[in-house]
């Protein structure tokens, strides 16, 4: 009979060939692809909040080592599986822990700016959402924001949302490495400054352009075409800095949608943006439509819009749950990924 040894060997084997898969899959021809549309300046880069996520907790590793380890063992004979179990567990732990640590130490937990479930739960603490709805789970953010903003009001709401989002946080090592690569066009639905923070460090000049729910104001063009050296910021939730800018409750989310809409000279992309990404994506001919979500969107959290070709060549929009996206263009054809 084979020795426990062995088998932990084997189990070892089985991780070390899993680990070898995911790093060489096929995700590796992508971000190579990437990699290379990044280094000519010709990608548009889309920012959410989980740019800023932390490393993951002590607790969140413990959890998916164990979750990989457990399938690995899970087809070992029931008296060797539990030692097996633990020792590798122990192992794979440890050098988790090891390759972790320094991120932590550079990057707190506290740095970081609250994702959208965070703040949507510190919303609903403030505006006592629970004791209102006890028998409701948890609300989305635009639902937790529509709700304080009844209870206690815009002024209070931007408030809360301004400390949250300002009150010692800090660029991620992920947001400086970004803004260190020749992005000339970079959307983001991130209501907080660390962006231009980042930028700023480098240093690199920058102009941004935020939405408006004013349909009377004039959109501001771009004063130069964006480039590598002096990229554009599109911030189409509004920025902290200009509270009325701000997409954050339903009602917010459903003019946002509305005012896509609009026709050139009010609509919050300006028509210089829009030909950017129209050139980018091979649709010269196809203007992109901002205002293609579907309605049931405009009341779920915060998430990045993201720009790609329908069937039958048309343009739209679909929402992604990831934090980071590139679009660019090859052959005519616009490729997003999430």
């Amino acid at each position: 009979m084979p020795s426990i040894q062995h088998h932990i060997g084997y189990a070892r084997f089985l991780l070390d060939f899993f680990s070898t898969l995911l790093v060489h899959s096929p995700i590796d021809a992508v971000l190579k692809d990437v990699a290379e549309y990044v280094r000519s300046g010709k990608c548009v880069l889309f920012l959410g909040a989980g740019v800023h996520s932390p490393p993951p907790s002590e607790e969140d590793v413990r959890e998916r080592v164990l979750a990989a380890v457990e399938r690995q063992v899970e087809k070992l004979p029931e008296h060797i599986r539990q030692p097996t179990r633990d020792q590798l567990f122990a192992e794979q732990l440890e050098l988790a822990e090891q390759k972790l640590r320094p991120f932590r130490i550079a990057y707190p937990a506290a740095n970081a700016p609250p994702r959208g479930a965070m703040l949507a739960a510190k919303l609903a603490e403030g505006s006592e959402y629970a004791k209102q709805f006890p028998n409701q789970p948890p609300p989305h953010l635009s639902r937790a924001a529509t709700h304080f903003e009844f209870v206690k009001g815009r002024p209070k709401l931007v408030q809360l949302i301004r400390e949250q989002v300002e009150n010692g946080r800090a660029p991620s090592p992920v947001l400086n490495a970004l803004a260190q690569l020749p992005f000339a066009l970079i959307i983001t639905t991130n209501y907080d400054q660390l962006l231009e923070t980042a930028l700023r460090a480098i240093p690199k000049r920058f102009s941004a352009n935020v939405y408006t729910p004013d349909e009377s104001v004039a959109t501001p063009g771009i004063d130069e075409e964006p480039n590598v050296d002096v990229p554009t910021i599109l911030k189409i939730h509004g920025d902290i800095e200009a509270p009325e800018s701000i997409v954050v409750t339903d009602e917010d989310y459903i003019q946002f949608l509305q005012r896509m809409g609009d026709k050139d000279g009010v609509n919050p992309v300006h028509s210089d943006v829009k030909f950017y990404l129209n050139a980018y994506s091979g649709q010269s001919g196809q203007p992109i439509r901002f205002n293609s979500a579907r309605r049931s969107d405009a009341i779920r959290p915060a998430r990045p819009v993201h720009f790609g070709r329908g069937s039958g060549g048309q343009s739209r929009a679909t929402t992604c749950a990831g934090s980071v996206s590139v679009v660019m263009s090859s052959r005519g054809r616009t490729r997003t990924w999430c």
